[in-house]
């Protein structure tokens, strides 16, 4: 019966934060629980812009100066 839920990918399997386990959960309570985290406004807040490019380069240029 569990096998099925995997096969039909109704279930989530996903290492806990803290400790050494792990959760079975099913995927629309995961994904619920996981945009009720994301969409928390005092923990993230939404970028206009994506600052990845401008990170990877001053990481470039730190290193190169190493």
């Amino acid at each position: 019966m569990l096998s099925q839920h995997f096969n039909e990918h109704s279930l989530v399997i996903s290492k806990v934060d803290k400790g050494n386990a792990v959760v079975v959960m099913n995927k629309s309570d995961y994904l619920f629980k996981a945009n009720e985290i994301l969409n928390d406004k005092r923990a993230f807040k939404k970028l206009n812009h994506n600052l990845t490019d401008k990170r990877e380069n001053e990481l470039i240029k730190f290193l190169l100066q190493l």
